[in-house]
């Protein structure tokens, strides 16, 4: 068996305030995913980091009123996510 090449996915977020986009990043994983689960989970991290916003808008007086919504589709990720062993 010969592997000719590896594929990176693309990872990206957009950071919405009030319904507008106040940030957005998209850039090529730096690891080659080895199932759909770690491939949707790289940019729900990737989005948890860039909500640091939250902080800096909150030293401007603008404080947070709800909890942050990361939205995913994977089954396999939301499980990961949400098991309090990886807190």
């Amino acid at each position: 068996m010969e592997i000719v090449g590896s594929i990176k996915s693309k990872s990206g977020c957009i950071v919405f305030l009030n319904g507008a986009p106040i940030t957005w990043i998209t850039q090529k994983q730096e690891c080659v995913a080895s199932s759909t689960m770690e491939m949707e989970y790289i940019p729900a991290a990737l989005a948890a980091r860039e909500v640091y916003l939250q902080c800096l808008l909150n030293n401007v007086r603008f404080p947070q009123t709800s909890p942050t919504i990361i939205h995913g589709d994977n089954k396999g990720t939301i499980c990961l996510v949400l098991n309090p062993e990886y807190d």
